[in-house]
């Protein structure tokens, strides 16, 4: 799963350098206040996978709000 999440970064333009930095940076986000323990870690890298391959559905949601409420 974490080499389809930075697949998906590079395929929207980013280079592979690029896109493990910006995965990396989301895992660091997701580590902020906790222990850094093994579990600490296995939970920020599903969070920053989730992030990556399920970011398009939030901004379609995103979208739908701005278009039913506004």
């Amino acid at each position: 799963m974490k080499r389809e999440a930075i697949n998906k970064l590079i395929s929207q333009g980013m280079t592979e350098s690029e896109a493990i930095k910006e995965f990396n940076s989301k895992v660091n986000y997701y580590l902020r206040g906790t222990m850094h323990t093994k579990t600490d870690y296995s939970y920020a890298v599903d969070c920053a996978i989730d992030d990556i391959l399920y970011d398009d559905i939030e901004e379609y949601d995103e979208d739908m709000s701005e278009l039913l409420y506004n």
